[in-house]
């Protein structure tokens, strides 16, 4: 703890990284902006189901608070993974601002509507529920944001495995309870791929931080 202390007491004393930061938490929370309206879009103009062919040959299970409680808890171990590992913090950051616009951009291409036989999301779980869960399909976040982190923090054991598990097991849950179509679980991984490598390109390598050091950029 002393030690990321004195990192972060470091880092704020450049302008530079105080900048960044900032910046970057700008361009998180535009994105979670783009992501709600692209996700109400989505619902509002939502087809008829359309048949599945795993879905069709599983039962629904009553998974909401795995479901839920599962993607709160993502959220807990991103953020902690992040603020206790500065050398990933900025570069995180612009990956999952970028994984949520293109997933947000994905959404609204085509209006397919909610699986069949999908047990309604019990949104009195906990408060906000409602503004995560609507008809965002395709791809699945569930599935695709632990793999990202994972790819992420790569070079870290730890995190790697636990991000992955996370990944396999929420991508499970969102089958068992119908609430993705398989396409939007499998291509997930695809996508999210595709979206680091892109992230790894245009970020990393114009890392301002690169300047201060290797705790401020991903090893190579």
């Amino acid at each position: 703890m002393r030690k990321l202390f004195y990192h972060y007491k470091e880092s704020f004393s450049d302008k530079g990284f105080i900048f960044s930061l900032v910046l970057n938490l700008i361009f998180l929370c535009l994105a979670f902006v783009v992501n709600y309206y692209t996700n109400y879009f989505a619902t509002i103009r939502a087809s008829r189901s359309v048949t599945d062919l795993i879905l069709d040959n599983i039962n629904t299970y009553n998974v909401d608070w795995f479901y839920i409680w599962g993607a709160f808890f993502l959220v807990g171990i991103m953020a902690y993974s992040m603020v206790t590992n500065p050398k990933y913090l900025i570069f995180s950051l612009k990956t999952i601002s970028l994984f949520i616009i293109v997933r947000s951009l994905f959404t609204i291409l085509t209006h397919i509507g909610q699986p069949l036989n999908q047990l309604a999301v019990d949104t009195n779980l906990t408060y906000g529920s409602s503004f995560f869960f609507s008809n965002d399909l395709f791809f699945s976040g569930h599935a695709g944001l632990p793999f990202l982190m994972a790819l992420i923090f790569w070079q870290n054991k730890f995190y790697k495995y636990l991000y992955l598990s996370l990944s396999v097991f929420l991508a499970i849950i969102v089958l068992l309870g119908h609430y993705h179509y398989s396409i939007d679980v499998f291509a997930a991984y695809f996508i999210t791929y595709g979206i680091y490598k892109i992230s790894t390109r245009f970020f990393l390598s114009k890392n301002m931080f690169q300047k201060l050091g290797d705790r401020f950029s991903i090893g190579n």
